[in-house]
């Protein structure tokens, strides 16, 4: 079983990437061991909210989540153009 690690800012694209995530779990073809979440659309704070919400969705609320570092530690935050 592969160990998985996601680190995202939830939300559309990175949900649907989570419940796949959480699918192949579920099917034991991953372990997803945790998710680590960056600022990204929305703060941290929120991320990591989403996050959570989307595992107790998928019944993965033993999954760890951790929110990272609020701002980037090089750079301004925003999308790349």
């Amino acid at each position: 079983m592969i160990p998985v690690l996601l680190d995202c800012d939830t939300g559309i694209d990175d949900a649907l990437a989570l419940v796949y995530l959480a699918a192949l779990h579920k099917l034991g073809t991953i372990k997803l061991v945790g998710v680590s979440t960056t600022a990204g659309n929305v703060d941290v704070a929120q991320t990591a909210l989403n996050t959570q919400w989307v595992l107790e969705q998928c019944d993965l609320k033993e999954i760890p989540v951790v929110a990272g570092a609020a701002v980037p530690r090089e750079g301004p935050m925003g999308r790349i153009h």
